[in-house]
């Protein structure tokens, strides 16, 4: 019979992994995010395609491809299973959907979600599904677009670290803010939208699969990929501090907490401690850059749960 593994439930969603389907057979494909999502169908469901990359048999008949667009996720999943994987459907929130296979075996659905990832079991045909999604998704606000933040600073007359790839000075970039947000309480849909920001992310999905929304989780793992990254050390002069500096949206879920994800790449200037005019209109996730650069301090301000340097 069909089951799940349930996270506990939470005011704005849960997030929770549902299996459609319950043959034995086929290879295991692993869950993983998409952008891009097709069936291949005739009574029954032979394959899906996720990301162009098929799971499954070449029997039936190919579906249009559903490319998802920004702010686009699939928001319900309509099967039907037997002794086969009969049936299935997936619909956007933006009501587009496809559909594929036969009427035999019972309904089995979910509706009011976000899906975050698909995996499964597949061999000539799908014989099971294994879906990741957010369960009654409540989705975030956005209050503000690209801001600028500082992410962590070395001081004088230390070295600074600097990651060489693109890759990895986004992976530096999602564990900072990672690790800011452990000490926040964010609802099951806003940790959910954060991992699929971060699973989304071409750089760092092409090399990385991510085990839990959970935020001390993310950032173990994007520390063990970085500690076998290339690096370069940089000396911060005497009179000079390194800033690690990214842009962030900055949200704000249906309970009220704040919360951030990159839309940048880390980048690492090394700035005099009394140029104070760089970082005036930046948040400050360390809480004390004005005690190295200290005429940052008279604007000093707390803005949405992070230091704010407030333009006068």
């Amino acid at each position: 019979m069909p089951d799940s593994s349930i996270a506990p439930a939470t005011i704005g969603g849960s997030i929770e992994t549902k299996i459609f389907g319950d043959s034995g057979g086929g290879v295991k494909f692993e869950t993983r995010p998409f952008n891009t999502i097709g069936i291949r169908s005739g009574v029954r469901v032979d394959a899906v395609f996720l990301d162009g990359k098929r799971f499954g048999g070449i029997g039936g008949d190919e579906s249009k491809v559903l490319t998802l667009g920004t702010d686009e996720y699939i928001s319900s999943i309509a099967t039907r299973t037997g002794n086969a994987f009969d049936y299935i459907s997936f619909t956007t929130n933006k009501g587009r959907s496809i559909s594929g296979g036969g009427d035999g075996g019972t309904s089995n659905d979910i509706t009011g979600a976000r899906v975050l990832e698909i995996g499964g079991n597949a061999g000539n045909l799908i014989d099971k599904l294994r879906v990741t999604y957010i369960k009654d998704y409540s989705p975030s606000t956005l209050v503000a677009k690209s801001a600028k933040f500082i992410l962590g600073y070395t001081t004088q007359g230390t070295k600074t670290k600097e990651y060489q790839s693109t890759e990895t000075r986004t992976m530096d970039s999602f564990e900072r803010v990672s690790r800011y947000l452990e000490t926040y309480d964010i609802t099951a849909s806003a940790k959910g939208e954060y991992l699929g920001k971060l699973s989304g992310s071409v750089s760092v999905s092409s090399t990385m699969h991510f085990e839990s929304a959970e935020m001390k989780t993310i950032v173990n793992q994007l520390e063990k990929k970085l500690s076998t990254s290339k690096t370069v050390e940089v000396e911060v002069p005497q009179g000079y501090v390194g800033v690690q500096v990214a842009t962030c949206d900055i949200m704000q879920d249906v309970n009220g907490n704040y919360w951030y994800y990159p839309t940048s790449d880390v980048s690492y200037p090394i700035v005099s401690m009394d140029d104070y005019e760089t970082f005036i209109d930046h948040y400050d996730f360390t809480g004390t850059l004005d005690t190295q650069i200290k005429k940052l301090n008279q604007f000093a301000s707390s803005q949405y749960q992070c230091r704010y340097y407030k333009k006068p």
